[in-house]
């Protein structure tokens, strides 16, 4: 490719002549219905830009998968797609994981990480911080849990910076 660059705007662009050679070479399809929609979507990366959110594929059965094991597995992705067949390994679409906290790829069940999370987190005391994390309902266990050999003290339920709830021991 030392002959050719891609534009901002994902065409695949000659340098002598800066002439297109191919539009949306590199360019993120949200519906994906052709290979030629997956290989520019696989070629575009990732994460969404503008925003730099984490993205991944979506199966015909609804399942997530990860940029790296679409590209592990092109050619199965793309035989599937193009013959029509199996729906589970026939990608659909591309997707960024807003909120899901618990997303994971469905072929290697890596985490598929989220863009926006709430951090939520637990404070005791003389102990500090017991908990730090995403899940609203594990931090409200922890934030309920009995902290005898700290008498006194304050438990603190917080979400980012702003305090959710407090109770002394």
């Amino acid at each position: 490719m030392k002959n050719f660059f891609i534009s901002d705007s994902g065409d695949l662009v000659r340098k002598a002549d800066c002439k297109t050679i191919r539009p949306h070479f590199a360019h993120t399809y949200s519906r994906i219905d052709t290979t030629r929609q997956f290989r520019a979507t696989l070629r575009a990366g990732s994460y969404a830009w503008p925003g730099g959110y984490p993205m991944h594929f979506v199966f015909g059965d609804g399942d997530a998968c990860c940029f790296e094991c679409a590209r592990k597995e092109y050619a199965g992705i793309v035989r599937a797609m193009r013959d029509g067949y199996d729906s589970s390994f026939r990608i659909v679409g591309a997707d960024i994981n807003y909120e899901t906290p618990d997303l994971f790829c469905a072929h290697c069940n890596a985490l598929i990480p989220a863009a926006y999370l709430d951090d939520w987190s637990v404070i005791v005391g003389n102990i500090g911080t017991v908990y730090t994390g995403n899940n609203e309902e594990y931090a409200r266990d922890v934030f309920a849990q009995d902290y005898s050999r700290t008498r006194g003290d304050s438990v603190t339920l917080m979400r980012g910076e702003d305090i959710v709830s407090e109770r002394e021991i």
